[in-house]
């Protein structure tokens, strides 16, 4: 049979599960809420207007405009690049782009998508250049903190909800 089979139900007419982007309603208000909210202050705090963010990310304006309204669990690796090109919109480099995208994945909690071993692979990597850049002290975010110590106390925050999502 062929996708276009009308004696196949579609998947939303047998009562099947949605797709794992698709967060049921409850969880669709919290992420317009939080998500969104921190994608929209992120923005601000770049100087960067939410409407680039499709130019800047290579994500589709669908894809940025899902996220904001939460219509759309994003993963790590989405993230990432919203944090890439928001520090580089102000001149920074990965570990501030390390330390938007913790505060993204912090704001969508347990709504972020599973893991693909290549965005697995990617935290870690970024994880371990963000502590050999800040250097031992790993101080808590404070005023005066740079960059890489932002993005090291960020980057923890991040391990752990590794180690709480491993099964």
């Amino acid at each position: 049979m062929t996708n276009g089979d009308a004696s196949q139900p579609s998947r939303a007419r047998r009562g099947g599960a949605q797709h794992r982007g698709t967060p049921p309603e409850p969880e669709r208000l919290r992420l317009a809420r939080d998500l969104g909210g921190a994608m929209r202050s992120e923005c601000v705090r770049a100087g960067v207007g939410v409407r680039t963010l499709p130019a800047r990310t290579g994500l589709s304006r669908t894809m940025i405009d899902d996220l904001l309204a939460g219509r759309r669990r994003p993963s790590t690796t989405t993230c990432w690049r919203i944090g890439l090109a928001l520090a580089r919109a102000q001149g920074y480099g990965d570990e501030m782009a390390a330390a938007i995208a913790a505060r993204l994945v912090d704001a969508a909690g347990s709504s972020i998508r599973d893991y693909s071993k290549r965005s697995r692979a990617r935290r870690t990597a970024l994880i371990a250049k963000a502590r050999r850049a800040a250097g031992p002290s790993g101080v808590p975010v404070g005023p005066g903190d740079t960059p890489a110590s932002v993005a090291a106390h960020a980057l923890e925050r991040l391990l752990r909800a590794d180690r709480d999502a491993s099964p």
